[in-house]
């Protein structure tokens, strides 16, 4: 007769429990069947729209931590395994659940090994540790979501950005038109992610009075500074205050800089080159 060992029941206990957070956040989860590493494809969402980024995670579960310990086991993975979640374009997560006391850790693989250190030891095993002060509860999960959120946004504006240099560069007329419109549509979307804009296109009380309030205490010197350095400032305290103590990137940061400045104060349509200069 086949036997189910208790490792494995501990394994499918500590995968239904981590799914059920990301559930409870608010995420659709799928459950791996071909194990190639990651147990869950976790799908974000925000107000009811999926996100276009994805969030994998593997899961290890364990029922021998001591309730009085302040120190979690350590679990090695094959290098060559840490390798591929570097590579990755997403998120991959790994949660370490203790199936006794129903709590977990979380760490992110790629953000602990040296990429060059990884390639020269394709072959062997690394040591990947989990902290007493980074739980994986809810909390956690809305801020990975959001991390993935803008992280995704990220590389999409880059991109974007790149395309439409080259394209500038060979002066092909529809792709300067295509990119400008993908970059402009990414840069509104997250605008409306984080705060800054209501879906209906107007910009929110909370955006428009830290801004005014800032550019009353500006210390720049023409308008054009004062302006500038009030809409980055509504943007950073949109920032913290909607996405789950994640920061953005210089990139996300310049283009809705630019496309705050364009709607507020320039010809509205445009996105002026020496904006955010």
């Amino acid at each position: 007769m086949p036997k189910r060992t208790r490792q494995h029941q501990v394994a499918s206990l500590a995968v239904a429990a981590v799914r059920h957070v990301w559930n409870s956040q608010g995420a659709a989860v799928d459950e791996i069947k071909e194990d190639y590493g990651e147990d869950l494809l976790v799908q974000t969402c925000l107000d009811d729209r999926m996100d276009p980024s994805r969030i994998w995670v593997q899961v290890k579960g364990t029922e021998s931590i001591s309730p009085d310990s302040n120190r979690l086991p350590t679990i090695y993975i094959d290098a060559e395994q840490v390798f591929r979640w570097a590579r990755s374009a997403d998120i991959v997560v790994a949660v370490l659940w203790d199936t006794v006391r129903n709590v977990g850790w979380y760490s992110i693989p790629r953000d602990e090994f040296n990429p060059m250190e990884l390639h020269k030891r394709r072959d062997g095993k690394f040591p990947l540790a989990f902290t007493i002060n980074r739980p994986f509860n809810i909390e956690a999960a809305e801020h990975l979501a959001w991390s993935a959120r803008l992280s995704h946004a990220t590389r999409s504006i880059q991109s974007a950005e790149a395309f439409l240099k080259d394209a500038r560069a060979v002066d092909e007329a529809a792709d300067v038109m295509y990119f400008q419109g993908l970059l402009a549509t990414l840069t509104s979307d997250l605008m409306i992610d984080i705060g800054i804009m209501t879906p209906d296109g107007s910009f929110t009380d909370t955006f428009l009075s830290t801004l005014k309030r800032r550019t009353e205490i500006s210390q720049q010197e023409t308008p054009q500074d004062m302006a500038m350095d009030g809409i980055i400032h509504a943007t950073l305290n949109s920032i913290r205050a909607n996405c789950a103590d994640n920061a953005a990137s210089i990139a996300v940061l310049r283009n809705l800089g630019n496309a705050a400045y364009g709607c507020l104060f320039a010809d509205r349509l445009g996105w002026p080159e020496d904006a955010a200069q």
